[in-house]
């Protein structure tokens, strides 16, 4: 079965990129995998369920965890996403093409709901942590879908240009970024004055 699955999915993401998602259908899938439609449709409920399955086989690690893994560091933290994503969709470009076509069917198409939620699962367990940086003054207090656009959003540009791996641009982008989000003397302000009013506050308890 397991070897089913593996010919299934791979057939069905060469026609997801040859076709698009909507023009492939169960039986192109089928005479590509060598299976009838219903042993597809035995090993998954449907066209929906395989390119979920094919997206979270093939998605880059969770981004929270790299932020976690920057011991605190917003600027450290910045630049191991935009290195870890460029990494993942050079190594991957097909998947990469793949991804970003189905962030976008998943805003629209009710088939995809278990992805969105997946999607939305991600985006506030990396709002949270961002949200620590904020609260340290290690960071600008913008909003999460703010920072990740200008962390991801010039990284997508390059890797949707398909212009080839670079190995210099991470840092350019990093450093891009971090300028765009870096906190300004103000906001450290305002955080000293927080923790002061914070421990004034327990202390008089």
């Amino acid at each position: 079965m397991t070897d089913r699955r593996t010919a299934i999915k791979s057939a069905a993401l060469a026609g997801f990129l040859e076709n698009g998602y909507a023009a492939t259908t169960i039986t192109q899938i089928g005479r590509k995998s060598g299976s009838t439609v219903g042993s597809i449709y035995h090993a998954f409920s449907g066209k929906a369920a395989i390119a979920y399955e094919i997206w979270m086989d093939g998605q880059p690690e969770d981004f929270a965890t790299v932020m976690a893994n920057a011991s605190n560091k917003p600027r450290k933290a910045i630049a191991a996403l935009i290195e870890h994503y460029l990494n993942w969709g050079w190594s991957n470009p097909d998947l990469y093409r793949f991804h970003r076509d189905l962030m976008m069917r998943s805003k629209s198409d009710p088939d995809f709901a278990p992805l969105t939620v997946e999607i939305e699962t991600q985006m506030r367990e990396c709002a949270a942590i961002f949200q620590t940086w904020v609260n340290d003054g290690g960071i600008q207090d913008v909003d999460w879908s703010v920072a990740s656009a200008l962390i991801f959003g010039p990284a997508d540009h390059y890797l949707e240009s398909s212009a080839g791996k670079n190995d210099d641009l991470a840092a350019t982008l990093a450093n891009a970024a971090w300028q765009g989000l870096k906190p300004s003397k103000n906001d450290n302000a305002q955080t000293d004055k927080k923790n002061k009013k914070d421990k004034g506050g327990k202390k008089s308890k």
